[in-house]
């Protein structure tokens, strides 16, 4: 989905990286809109490590309910938390 530079504040994915291989996944950052689907096996280490290498700071691992943003509470489910591993990078 093409989106115009400087468009938007966030953006909100979830049950999506799981599907990308590591390779994918960096092809994914070098290239917006372009996201295939398979599988990379990550941990928050390694995705947090990949996030810092495509030029995110801040990036933590989060629970529910404690982004900064509050239009994150607007999609934010509970019932989807439970086994879910939650990250928040900046741009």
């Amino acid at each position: 989905m093409p989106v115009p530079v400087a468009s938007c504040r966030g953006a909100y994915a979830s049950h999506v990286l799981e599907h990308l291989t590591l390779e994918e996944f960096h092809t994914a950052l070098d290239t917006p809109g372009k996201l295939p689907a398979h599988y990379w096996m990550s941990d928050s280490l390694s995705l947090g490590q990949a996030l810092e290498r495509h030029g995110f700071a801040r990036v933590r691992r989060c629970s529910f309910g404690d982004c900064e943003d509050p239009m994150f509470d607007l999609v934010e489910d509970i019932n989807r938390f439970g086994h879910a591993r939650a990250m928040e990078a900046r741009a």
